[in-house]
């Protein structure tokens, strides 16, 4: 099992303390499965995918990573092996080239080799031409910069991807290159993804019905629900 939640409560600060905005939250991902949640804006998506890599406190409730508690992963190992992608991935100053090779330079990146073939392989799969990697990051659009952020991630090479609505800033063909891109990056090896979505097209796309975050935890729903 990659990631096993168990009746976990999602919550965000106050002025007051706290507001609970879903409990019993229960969700089991295996190698080779796209989970798709929907739910209406507010309803702790987000919040979700940022307590799986502790950006958020786990307050009631367990997340296991590989049947182990995610506290006896160390925050850099646990977000090595689970990337999570805002809607507005940070993008750093300076060349694609380097925000692409920016995790090269942490530890436990070390021993992913620099190869230029692979960066142009996956440059190539996000949709993005091959002269992409001059340009300065300071003038990409935000579509673009989406997939600059999803093709770093592809290339730290981690076992499960948190998607936070990636395909917001694009447009129908990006959306579906990206889609592919993903499927494919599944089947390569034992990997996973829960995908935040909000367009029925997406959805469509997937195939794959979402579970719909509810106050009282996530809900089976067929892909026409109304988000």
């Amino acid at each position: 099992m990659l990631i096993e939640l168990r009746n976990l409560l999602i919550s965000v600060p106050t002025e007051n303390g706290r507001r609970d905005l879903a409990r019993n939250i229960n969700l089991k991902l295996s190698p080779g499965q796209i989970i798709t949640i929907a739910g209406p804006s507010g309803c702790g998506k987000s919040t979700l995918l940022r307590s799986i890599i502790k950006l958020t406190p786990l307050l009631e409730g367990s997340i296991s990573i590989a049947d182990r508690s995610i506290e006896e992963w160390s925050i850099p190992e646990l977000r090595n092996r689970c990337i999570y992608l805002h809607q507005h991935p940070v993008i750093f100053p300076g060349s694609v080239e380097l925000n692409l090779t920016m995790p090269f330079n942490f530890r436990l990146n070390k021993k992913i080799r620099r190869n230029h073939r692979k960066i142009s392989e996956v440059i190539n799969a996000v949709g993005l031409p091959a002269d992409s990697l001059n340009i300065n990051s300071s003038t990409l659009s935000g579509g673009e910069a989406q997939r600059v952020a999803l093709a770093r991630a592809m290339l730290v090479e981690p076992q499960v991807l948190l998607l936070d609505e990636p395909t917001a800033s694009l447009d129908p063909d990006s959306s579906d290159i990206i889609i592919d891109t993903i499927k494919r990056w599944i089947d390569e090896k034992e990997r996973g993804v829960i995908w935040v979505v909000h367009e029925r097209d997406v959805i469509r796309k997937l195939g794959v019905d979402p579970m719909v975050m509810t106050p009282d935890g996530l809900v089976a729903s067929g892909s026409s629900h109304d988000k």
